[in-house]
């Protein structure tokens, strides 16, 4: 696991660090808007359908990383325990949530189609995920 901190700048300044692609975080317009973000989180995992007749593919999030992200966004959790968050998987970022799976005792991500289009991924690929927590 490896954990990027701000380091003493700003949220504002350590984000636009960020969009300078220090750690594959694209530059994208308007990115001041995530100027609470907590932490970003970086790992890898698999790719997963779910179980169920819907195309829904995610990947799970290490149980110590999901504990620590649980512990500092407590009072931010949303509908469902989800968390708000910004992923990037290789090129692609995007707005999205982490949701709390019992039966994994993890979050897990949702990486929605066209990321899989657009990174040319499908289930059972392993693939390098970084996630920013945001509170809003």
């Amino acid at each position: 696991m490896v954990r990027a901190r701000s380091n003493g700048l700003s949220k504002s300044n350590y984000l636009r660090e960020l969009t300078c692609g220090h750690l594959r975080f694209p530059y994208r317009e308007g990115l001041d808007r995530y100027d609470s973000a907590l932490e970003m989180f970086t790992f890898t995992a698999q790719i997963w359908l779910h179980s169920d007749d819907t195309p829904w593919h995610f990947v799970t999030l290490p149980s110590g990383m999901a504990d620590e992200i649980a512990a500092d966004s407590d009072k931010g959790h949303r509908g469902f325990g989800s968390v708000r968050v910004v992923a990037t998987i290789g090129e692609t970022t995007w707005s999205t949530s982490i949701f709390p799976d019992s039966k994994v005792g993890s979050f897990v991500l949702p990486v929605k189609k066209a990321v899989r289009k657009s990174e040319s991924l499908s289930e059972g690929d392993e693939v390098s995920v970084s996630v920013v927590v945001t509170t809003e």
